[in-house]
């Protein structure tokens, strides 16, 4: 319900970043801070921070789990996507490292999600044609792959599943192949299997509205009682949307009746 939701968008392109700035390995990546959005951008040497905007950067996907001791990002290089990590060692951060090849498998490996309590990788990939869903679980210690499952109940044949989220007790992804409003759609599973200390959802629910226009909705997150948005519109702009739950003081009560439209007939 559109009402039981107030969201605050902004566009992407106009966040002002400030000048915090984490470096990562041999000082070519850079993470740029801002209160609401994070991004790994590569950073020449003497470059100055600045706002990003353009084309996307070459490294995507930020993701810190594990109270920032750990990395996970996409390097783009031309038409190939892949999964890197970093280890942060007291205040320094460790050269990046490319997970194995179980992994990066095809042209495009991304949007990873990492759940640190469970060592498992939740990420994207086109190795069977379009863009599934997959989950592995890791031995980050190790750089090595223990287990690697598809999420063949949620994934599509021929359309694109991206961007998964397991967090609160929830399974998040977007869609372009489930039943949607159009486009990308954000789906919801609370149906989780874990078998082999692997979780995996067993369905998932059209998130509806406000959450899902006929515009794409590309990611979600959960932060606080709060849901992070990134939507895009047909003009090509992409907007972060931040959705607090309305506090509602009032209940409204119906009363439902069985009618006999036999009665009502002339």
């Amino acid at each position: 319900d559109y009402n039981y939701w107030e969201p605050k968008a902004t566009i992407l392109d106009t966040l002002k970043f400030n000048q915090s700035a984490t470096t990562i390995g041999n000082n070519e990546l850079l993470i740029i801070h801002n209160d609401e959005f994070k991004r790994l951008v590569k950073k020449k040497k003497g470059e100055k921070v600045k706002k990003w905007k353009g084309d996307l950067p070459a490294y995507t996907d930020i993701q810190f789990p594990a109270g920032n001791e750990y990395a996970f990002f996409t390097k783009n290089e031309g038409h190939v996507s892949s999964i890197w990590f970093a280890v942060k060692e007291g205040k320094k951060w460790l050269q990046p490292i490319q997970l194995p090849e179980e992994i990066n498998t095809g042209t495009f490996n991304g949007n990873p999600y990492y759940v640190s309590d469970k060592n498992l990788l939740y990420f994207s990939s086109d190795r069977n044609g379009s863009k599934d869903l997959f989950v592995a679980k890791l031995d980050l210690e190790n750089n090595k792959v223990e287990d690697i499952v598809p999420l063949d109940i949620i994934n599509t044949p021929n359309y694109d599943e991206i961007n998964p989220v397991l967090k609160s007790g929830s399974f998040y992804f977007s869609s372009n192949g489930h039943a949607n409003f159009g486009g990308f759609d954000l789906f919801e599973s609370k149906d989780l299997m874990t078998l082999n200390g692997i979780v995996t959802p067993r369905s998932a629910i059209n998130m509806g509205k406000p959450f899902n226009t006929n515009k794409d909705e590309f990611s979600i997150d959960k932060e606080q009682g709060q849901f992070i948005i990134e939507r895009s519109f047909y003009t090509g702009q992409k907007w972060f949307i931040r959705m607090n739950p309305l506090q509602q003081e009032d209940t409204i009560y119906y009363e439902i009746k069985k009618v006999d439209l036999s009665e009502h007939v002339d």
